[in-house]
């Protein structure tokens, strides 16, 4: 079980394909540095070799030993200048000080590349989340935290970063010094090679152990930081309501809980990844140690062995890097496989609400009509049904108020016209086509929706107020709108105006304010059809009139559905719709219903006994 759950995270890495084959020339590039880095890595342990060689035996030079193809480059070059033996030294000392500097040089090259490339990426990574997340629908947004997703695009893409930057910097790098080193060993003796690689498979197996339970910690990592993050972001939110209730230290307890999970995953992990440099440190000895030891006693008789151990010891040391980046780099793949596992999660999460292939279009400019016949709706993995048999019919630029209890289903209904969900069963038309074969975006577009919680962005009021035209708006369309939502006055008396800075979902503001600025900009754009979720339930009873007042007059003649939890007897509604446990208890003209005394009838006798005794 454990072994499938490691494969498949892996595997969800193989998503990044497209992003390392889209910027291939940072990773050829740095590749290409890589190797020469790596060989001019590789002069060092074969100069030091050489110059051993020449100093413990002055007629190596002129012997008929054979000799690898840089020695005899070197002798030949210097049968050319005709240098002493000191100079010849001093001309291979400096050889290796160069070949130091170039590789040096190609390795500042080579993170310039891959590490650069890993950069593009994550922001590559980051926008195809953001996408996505826009383009998912209201059910995944009930059925997951804020947190976890902004730890997903956050946390998690970062360390992908890590896979793609450094981790595969590494792998390329500890296979090419691996192939150049071997390489070079066992040309230069193969049964010292066989000898010194003896730790290897111990570390392989340790290594894949040690893995194992990276991955399993990652993993489970990832979701106590994603709670983490919910807790304080629904803490922030609604520090207010905490502090008003004196839920301070149930909070705080609360987040403690979390943190000392998140702590002992943290520490578990640490003591895992500790384990690797060690186990590396320990083999790698132990390969310096099998050298010096046989080379010693191959020296004792061959004394121009001697060379052959320092060859070795350099071509070990060159290896150690890249052998204690395995543990690093594995640890780094591990978290990465198990971020990446969590962002393809929502990736590949496919939304409820997607186009047809060719949308319908309907001209919004003229007549709208809307029908409900027989429409029924639940949320999803809910068994009970929040709206059932709804039939409803709406004329172009009539207007309906909606009533009902909390919970009866109003607001679900009116997400129901703007497409926030699917039907599941019935038919809901505009200008007798069915919304699912309308481009929900051109819908929307033409809907003035003010919902019932005002979410403002932290911006100026002036780019509040015009977020949804396609184009900016002109300032006397927007003293226009503000006029209408009667929060022009208020706005005007703001040291900067419209340029007003309002804060995060505009602290700054009343909820009153708030709810008139949400009501501008939903006028601004002079939708054919305007939808109110009881938006004037922070506003008072003079202002309300007044809103109620321009509302009745508007000049483009909209369709208005007005939600609310009271009957508004001074505007002229065309019709009322009263909702009861997701049904339509009764439903038509507000002067029809009065006649027949109907329940509508008794609600405004109740509230108007009920205003009478606030008199």
């Amino acid at each position: 079980m454990e072994n499938n759950v490691s494969k498949s995270s892996i595997k969800a890495l193989n998503s990044l394909n497209k992003y390392l084959f889209k910027y291939n020339k940072y990773l050829i590039v740095g590749t290409i540095c890589i190797i020469i880095s790596s060989f001019f890595a590789l002069l060092l342990p074969i100069l030091s070799g050489f110059i051993i060689k020449i100093i413990t035996d002055s007629t190596y030079i002129f012997s008929n030993i054979p000799k690898n193809f840089l020695e005899k480059w070197l002798l030949s070059f210097n049968q050319i200048l005709k240098l002493t033996f000191n100079h010849f030294l001093y001309l291979i000392c400096i050889l290796i000080i160069l070949s130091t500097i170039i590789r040096g040089f190609f390795m500042f090259l080579m993170r310039q590349t891959i590490i650069v490339m890993s950069r593009y990426v994550e922001f590559e990574q980051k926008k195809e989340i953001f996408k996505k997340y826009t383009e998912l629908d209201s059910h995944f947004y009930k059925a997951n935290k804020i947190g976890d997703l902004m730890n997903r695009i956050t946390e998690d893409v970062s360390r992908v970063r890590m896979y793609v930057g450094p981790s595969i910097m590494y792998i390329i790098n500890l296979v090419i010094i691996m192939l150049f080193c071997l390489y070079s060993m066992f040309y230069t003796d193969w049964k010292l090679t066989l000898l010194v690689l003896i730790p290897l498979p111990f570390l392989s197996i340790i290594m894949q152990r040690i893995n194992k339970k990276i991955h399993q910690n990652s993993f489970k990592l990832q979701g106590e930081l994603s709670n983490l993050t919910s807790i304080c972001q629904e803490t922030f939110q609604g520090i207010r309501t905490i502090k008003n209730f004196g839920y301070e230290q149930k909070c705080f307890e609360n987040f403690k809980s979390t943190n000392q999970t998140f702590k002992n995953i943290s520490l578990q992990n640490a003591k895992v990844e500790s384990l690797y440099s060690p186990v590396v440190q320990v083999l790698v000895s132990m390969s310096i140690l099998i050298a010096v030891l046989v080379g010693a006693t191959n020296a004792v008789t061959n004394p121009e062995k001697i060379s052959l151990i320092i060859e070795f010891i350099f071509y070990l040391n060159l290896l150690s890097f890249p052998f204690n980046a395995i543990g690093y780099t594995a640890a780094m793949i591990q978290r990465a496989a198990a971020s990446q596992e969590r962002i393809n999660e929502f990736l590949n999460t496919k939304s409820h609400i997607v186009n047809v292939p060719v949308p319908t279009k309907i001209d919004f400019g003229q007549s709208i009509h809307i029908a409900l016949n027989e429409v029924n709706f639940s949320y999803t993995n809910s068994v009970e049904s929040i709206l059932k048999n709804i039939n409803w019919q709406v004329n172009p630029s009539e207007k309906w108020l909606i009533l009902g209890k909390i919970g009866a289903g109003k607001t679900t209904l009116v997400q129901l016209l703007l497409r926030f969900y699917n039907i599941n069963s019935g038919t809901l038309n505009y200008n007798g086509t069915h919304i699912e074969q309308l481009d929900f975006t051109t819908l929307r577009k033409h809907i003035g929706y003010v919902p019932q919680e005002t979410l403002l962005f932290s911006n100026t009021i002036i780019n509040n107020i015009g977020i949804g035209s396609s184009l900016k708006p002109s300032q006397q369309n927007v003293d226009w709108a503000c006029k209408l939502a009667c929060i022009y006055d208020d706005i005007q008396n703001f040291p900067q105006k419209y340029e007003t800075q309002i804060g995060e979902r505009g602290i700054m503001l009343s909820g009153g304010q708030k709810q008139r600025i949400a009501l501008a900009r939903a006028l601004i754009r002079k939708p054919p059809i305007l939808i109110l979720d009881d938006c004037l339930s922070a506003i008072d009873v003079e202002t309300e009139q007044q809103i109620l007042a321009h509302l009745n007059q508007l000049e483009f003649k909209p369709i208005i559905i007005m939600i609310a939890h009271k009957i508004f007897s001074k505007f002229k509604f065309d019709g009322v719709v009263i909702l009861q446990e997701g049904t339509i208890l009764e439903q038509g003209d507000p002067e029809e219903l009065i006649k027949h005394k109907s329940y509508y009838y008794k609600m405004l006798l109740h509230q108007l006994e009920k205003e009478k005794l606030h008199l």
